[in-house]
């Protein structure tokens, strides 16, 4: 997926450039002192300063208050610190943590139990732009994958039957397993998403798996123009969170067939009558930036979120300060390539000198993308089946497995 809905300055044409699109709240505060998460046992931020703390309060508020160099070295210290996570012994934190830590020499040596169809050729077809995944990450971390999702979807597939037995239901309606997977911009998610479509859809139990992102779900940019949120796009405001919810209720009921909107990352648009046709398969994989936001509570008690459809989900997890590379040099490779694209929307930014256009994206990056990151994306981490942990070279180096 082409993540660089990234523009919030004002852009030569006089119009509103965008932004990335997903909501939750932070973790507590105990009488001034460092955050303090609900469970110490789950993974968290564990910043050393009050700075998260302000800003989670009044971002707007907290970046006046401070010079802005002071400001990005204080966000840059408070994020780059790795989140707590439970230790891969059986210590009592390890014990009463949700999640079961796996090292990455630990999950590869699961490898061997699992074929793996693909070449170096395929994975360079699935990888995103600047992702340098290849064969070996392939091997080490989703060819094990794979196959623990093939175990998830094949005793779904057993208890569905033994559920409709026990209640004596005649009909027996199919309906696909479906996987959300979330993280920020620039964290690898398209690759990672279709890298398991092309996985899973080699198991004979799965040969047919779809692939949705949440991009489609977004309000047209002139409704976002209209309501003023423009410069709000990737935020969960942005998004028609009832068509998205509409969506999934379908196809977790059995829909023959269900469409969903198709987005443009040429236009940063939404394509006017175009739709993409999920057809009942074996797997539907759901890709967005917030997709495990907890449920908006209602009067009425019918609260619905994104993940109550999902069947198994993963988040992929990286210090803000790498991702922020990786957004950089993604965008540089962008400039060169796609926005030089005359129907692009980001066109005149292919043209602006590299110092102007180099500030920009960082400003776009701590503004918006980090913000959104902070706000909506992060917190919802704890809320997945699996987390998969990156480091700087983009591998991941641990995962956490929710227990059973």
């Amino acid at each position: 997926m082409f993540e660089t809905r990234v523009l919030s300055e004002p852009n030569p044409t006089g119009g509103q450039a965008p932004h990335e699109p997903d909501s939750n709240t932070a973790t507590g505060t105990d009488n001034g002192n460092a955050p303090i998460p609900e469970d110490l046992s789950e993974p968290s931020w564990a910043p050393s300063t009050e700075l998260l703390r302000d800003f989670m309060a009044d971002p707007t508020a907290t970046q006046a208050r401070y010079t802005q160099a002071r400001y990005s070295q204080a966000m840059r210290e408070v994020l780059s610190a790795r989140p707590h996570l439970p230790p891969a012994d059986e210590s009592a934190a390890a014990a009463a943590s949700p999640f079961v830590m796996y090292s990455r020499e630990q999950w590869s040596a699961l490898s061997d139990q699992t074929p793996l169809p693909l070449r170096q050729d395929d994975v360079n077809r699935l990888r995103a732009l600047g992702d340098p995944l290849d064969l070996a990450e392939v091997d080490a971390i989703y060819r094990p994958l794979t196959a623990l999702l093939q175990i998830y979807a094949t005793g779904m597939v057993k208890l569905r039957g033994q559920r409709a037995d026990f209640l004596g239901e005649s009909s027996r309606v199919r309906t696909p397993f479906v996987i959300g997977v979330a993280g920020s911009v620039a964290v690898g998610k398209s690759s990672v998403s279709r890298l398991l479509r092309e996985l899973m859809s080699r198991w004979p139990g799965t040969p047919r798996v779809d692939l949705v992102t949440t991009d489609g779900f977004l309000y047209p940019n002139r409704e976002l123009v209209e309501h003023g949120i423009m410069d709000r796009k990737g935020f969960p405001e942005s998004y028609n969170r009832r068509a998205l919810l509409q969506f999934l209720a379908a196809v977790k009921s059995g829909a023959p067939e269900v469409s969903a909107p198709v987005y443009s990352h040429v236009t940063y648009d939404i394509v006017p009558g175009k739709s993409q046709v999920v057809r009942a398969p074996d797997v539907l994989i759901i890709e967005g930036l917030n997709v495990l936001a907890p449920p908006r509570i209602t009067v009425a008690g019918n609260s619905l979120a994104v993940s109550d459809f999902f069947d198994f989900s993963i988040y992929l997890h990286a210090r803000p300060a790498d991702i922020e590379q990786w957004y950089i040099s993604r965008y540089r490779q962008l400039r060169r390539t796609a926005f030089k694209n005359p129907q692009s929307f980001f066109r005149e930014i292919a043209s602006w000198p590299d110092e102007e256009a180099e500030q920009h994206a960082r400003r776009i990056w701590r503004d918006v993308n980090l913000k959104n990151l902070v706000e909506n994306v992060a917190p919802t981490r704890s809320r997945a089946t699996l987390i998969l942990e990156k480091d700087s070279d983009h591998r991941v180096h641990r995962l956490h497995l929710r227990k059973l």
